[in-house]
């Protein structure tokens, strides 16, 4: 069996590939097994993995550490943004060795996915640090990488380091989650 950190796809061809739906006929066991592992092995670093990361170009990946349970997201799609701003620190499980980059996100996102049974859900006005954690995975199942993600918006709104951190923690960011 391969080490986790050897299966975590850094080939940027193969990370741009738009990833697939998944179906209720795909081997969503064999997927779901891939990406706990994944999370099991970074569970103090990431805040997520998505399938193709590891090769799987399906839409799926799992969350971690956003103040909830492990979560899985099945063909999630954006719906809504708002408040774009320039996120100060973001990195990738993909590309350990670059440094963290700011990117252009939004603070505020809404989203519909599917659960493991595929039941459909939708969460909107989602904020904070889970905001930021959804647009990069389903970037990535839309073969978008975080440094395609580099340019500025007009309205820049840059989160420092001393400010308040956006997972809500009430610690500076640079005391908080620019570290993860």
């Amino acid at each position: 069996m391969r080490s986790i950190y050897n299966k975590i796809v850094r080939d940027e061809e193969k990370l741009r590939v738009k990833s697939s739906l998944v179906l209720e006929s795909d081997d969503i066991d064999y997927m779901l097994k891939e990406l706990y592992e994944a999370c099991d092995f970074y569970e103090d670093d990431g805040y997520a993995v998505a399938g193709i990361q590891l090769g799987i170009d399906k839409r799926i990946f799992v969350t971690q550490n956003l103040n909830e349970d492990r979560k899985v997201y099945i063909n999630p799609k954006i719906i809504k943004t708002q408040e774009p701003f320039i996120f100060d620190g973001e990195t990738c499980l993909s590309y350990p060795e670059k440094k963290p980059l700011d990117t252009k996100r939004f603070k505020k996102v809404s989203i519909e996915y599917q659960d493991r049974e595929f039941k459909e859900y939708k969460e909107e006005n989602i904020n904070t640090i889970k905001a930021i954690v959804l647009q990069h995975e389903i970037d990535h199942l839309d073969g978008i990488l975080y440094f395609d993600r580099t340019q500025k918006p007009i309205l820049v709104n840059k989160i420092g380091r001393n400010e308040p951190c956006l997972c809500g923690s009430g610690k500076k960011f640079k005391k908080c989650c620019m570290k993860k």
